[in-house]
């Protein structure tokens, strides 16, 4: 399965690149939680957010990481 991103703003007289890009949704998903684990681990150690709070979002970022990791191997099998 993949993930379609395209630009919105795509110009096709000034852009050269195409303005879609194509991700394996398995990938598109590992990077997303990753974003999201290291924004609660960088706000938390910041004090922007409250440490118990990123602590509990990030353990269920690792538990939603595993999950991915599984299907990614399922889908290899």
């Amino acid at each position: 399965m993949l993930s379609i991103i395209e630009d919105p703003f795509y110009d096709e007289e000034e852009d050269e690149i195409e303005p879609i890009c194509k991700l394996e949704t398995v990938e598109f998903l590992k990077i997303i939680l990753l974003w999201a684990y290291e924004t609660y681990k960088y706000k938390s150690e910041r004090g922007v957010i409250d440490l118990e709070e990123a602590d509990m979002v990030m353990k269920w970022i690792e538990q939603k990481m595993l999950e991915v990791k599984s299907i990614e191997n399922e889908s290899i099998k």
